[in-house]
Order: C-alpha cells, then structure tokens, then sequence
C-alpha cells in the first residue's frame, strides 16, 4: 500500500512511497511523522544500545513513543529519550512486566532542528526491543 506524500527522512521510505523497513530516520508524510526501529538486540548486559536518532527540521512535533520488548524475559530495561544530548527522560521497565508494560508511553514537543535519539539498555542480558515514534508536525 502506497503512502501519499512520500517520505523526507531516507529512512523505510522508499522511492515508490512504499515501506521498505525500520531505520533510525525520521520520516515525514504530510503533517505526520514517524520512525521505528525494528526489532533490534538490546544486549551486553548494561550497554546503551541507539535506536532510534534523527534531528528534525524547520517544525516542530508533538508526538509519542513507545518502547517495547519483543520477547517473554524477566530482564529488566532502561529506555531513554535525549534531545540534543541532554537526558530527558527515562523508563525502567522490570521482570514479568517487559513483554506487557503499555505505561511506557512518553508524550513529547519536540523543538525545530533538536537531534533527538532514542535508547535502551538491558541491565541483564540480552533480548530483543524496539521503540516507535508517532506524532504530528506543525510548520
């Protein structure tokens, strides 16, 4: 299915406005915005792994994430959320909770020509985890 509008960020859209998969890029179809990671391997028990990093353009956003784990573990997981480096806030999700939390859900403005980057740690081991980017654009 075609996505009117076409994609600005070089990211899963394509030439043909089509998906073609999750990257790090932001994309911007008309007044929408979106990134997703994908499924990506948060491992090596407390490192820092970038899932999502893009910086945006001459609009702001107001939008939403929310991170996920992609498999039943009882690891626990630090998501964060940096606008231009600094730390802006973060999510501790714990055990029996990381297959099932929807509290996770971090509602953002975000200002014209911010890098915006995305993050997850897994303090125990390894699973894997994605992080999805929703919200609109105002020019």
């Amino acid at each position: 299915m075609s996505i009117g509008g076409g994609g600005s960020g070089g990211g899963p859209v394509g030439s043909g406005n089509t998906f073609t998969g999750p990257a790090e890029a932001l994309e911007l179809v008309g007044n929408h915005a979106y990134a997703y990671s994908g499924s990506q391997s948060i491992g090596g028990a407390g490192v820092e792994i970038t899932l999502l990093n893009f910086t945006t353009g001459n609009h702001y956003i107001v939008g939403h994430f929310q991170f996920a784990i992609l498999q039943d573990t009882a690891n626990d997981f630090f998501d964060k959320v940096y606008l231009n480096d600094a730390l802006i806030t973060g999510y501790l999700t714990t055990g029996a909770q990381s297959g099932t939390d929807a509290n996770n859900y971090v509602t953002f403005v975000i200002p014209p020509y911010s890098e915006v980057k995305a993050t997850s740690t897994n303090i125990d081991g390894t699973a894997n985890g994605c992080v999805v980017f929703v919200g609109e654009v105002y020019r």
